[in-house]
């Protein structure tokens, strides 16, 4: 099983991948922005980061600088 960190504003899709994901028995935690997943990277090892680049707080590119 593949820990899979969802980082999306969009709720549809945040929704949508997760549930596609959670069909596959993966775990999928998830942040609306930049700031929120970077949070959550720092605190666990992720084998997937499926990213957003446009976001409010933090964008997906300041995401990659900083992680």
């Amino acid at each position: 099983m593949a820990h899979i960190l969802v980082i999306e504003d969009d709720a549809a899709l945040q929704e949508a991948y997760s549930f596609i994901l959670k069909v596959d028995k993966h775990r999928i935690p998830s942040a609306y922005n930049g700031k929120e997943g970077l949070a959550l990277a720092e605190k666990k090892i992720y084998d997937v980061i499926l990213l957003d680049i446009h976001m409010p707080v933090m964008d997906g590119w300041t995401f990659l600088k900083k992680y």
